[in-house]
């Protein structure tokens, strides 16, 4: 069991794009095998559509922790109520590197 770190992309309508980063996040905290996370907004990023981009950066213990939750029905429920300000999602995986190659560097 690998520590994984989620990199989450988000493009959406407007600033409304915060609320559904803020439910996500409200009810991932209290998931079994969260850790944190955090969002930053692309700066610049609107345009004359009015578009927005969000990174959120989530730590779980484990990937099937993660998996856990994405596949939830209470996720479900959050997107489906803000798939009209939502035009898509990203996610990376990122599995943290168990040992580090211990070859002494001159």
């Amino acid at each position: 069991m690998y520590p994984v770190r989620i990199i989450a992309t988000k493009i959406g309508k407007s600033h409304k794009l915060a609320e559904y980063i803020n439910q996500l996040s409200k009810h991932a905290a209290n998931h079994p095998g969260f850790i944190a996370s955090n969002s930053y907004w692309i700066n610049n990023n609107s345009d004359k559509n009015n578009v927005n981009k969000i990174i959120s950066i989530s730590d779980w213990i484990a990937n099937d922790s993660w998996k856990n939750w994405y596949n939830s029905t209470e996720r479900k429920n959050i997107k489906d109520k803000h798939n009209d300000i939502l035009y898509s999602e990203d996610f990376q995986i990122l599995v943290k590197r168990r040992k580090r190659n211990d070859i002494f560097l001159l």
